[in-house]
């Protein structure tokens, strides 16, 4: 299973530049994003960017949403996760490891762009957003396609142990050797997914790891006591 060809599902790079108005010169962060969505044929005007705080925050957003082609970070809208059934209008959300993750529905024609962070995802915000999509848009978790887009990898997700605690999420996706815990977040996030009822066919997690020199990883930098990098951009769009 692959999204369709009028879905647009894709993750910038460290090639890209810098995608998050959090870090660096604004003007410039405008002008990679700008690039960005132009190579996909959608307007900077056309997307909607949100700022994460690993909440549990969830928006249904339209083309007159204030937030759309925001550009500065007091005009991005607080959230986890963006909702819409329009097309043309691109959700945008920044990462450095953690799991952008987009849900698709072919039925009701509606996507969903999550942040699945190591905090969300032992918080229950993917099943927040399947009970969400039920509720107010009548999706049926069934018919979903979900992509989960490059993210830190378990070989270098590692913490000396021992750790003082592991949250049940997790415990079966974490590993102990070497004197190092590893945890696998995408096999975590793979397990949630089924256990919620998503076919297991329609689930797509990339391999990519974002500790590669590909990618901005804000836990690689930090182990190295290096300045934090920025984000990449993971945008989700029905043509």
């Amino acid at each position: 299973m692959r999204m369709p060809d009028s879905i647009v599902c894709e993750t910038s790079t460290a090639s890209h530049g810098n995608m998050d108005l959090r870090f660096g010169n604004p003007q410039e962060v405008i002008e990679s994003r700008t690039k960005f969505l132009d190579s996909f044929g959608i307007a900077y005007e056309d997307h909607i960017p949100m700022f994460c705080d690993h909440g549990d925050i969830i928006n249904i957003v339209s083309s007159f949403h204030p937030g759309v082609g925001a550009r500065s970070l007091e005009d991005q809208i607080r959230s986890e996760v963006l909702v819409t059934q329009e097309k043309g209008l691109a959700l945008m959300l920044f990462t450095a490891d953690c799991q952008g993750t987009s849900f698709y529905d072919p039925v009701t024609q509606t996507i969903a762009l999550a942040h699945i962070s190591r905090k969300t995802l032992c918080d229950g915000l993917p099943q927040k957003t399947l009970e969400f999509l039920k509720e107010e848009l009548c999706v049926e978790r069934e018919n979903l396609i979900v992509h989960v887009g490059p993210s830190i990898q378990k070989e270098s997700y590692a913490f000396p142990l021992p750790l003082e605690t592991v949250h049940p999420v997790l415990l079966p996706y974490t590993q102990e050797r070497d004197g190092n815990a590893y945890i696998d977040l995408p096999g975590a996030h793979r397990a949630e997914l089924l256990r919620l009822g998503i076919q297991e066919e329609n689930i797509m997690i990339s391999n990519d790891d974002t500790a590669s020199p590909n990618y901005f990883s804000y836990y690689k930098a930090m182990r190295a006591g290096a300045k934090d990098p920025g984000r990449m951009a993971n945008i989700l769009m029905m043509r």
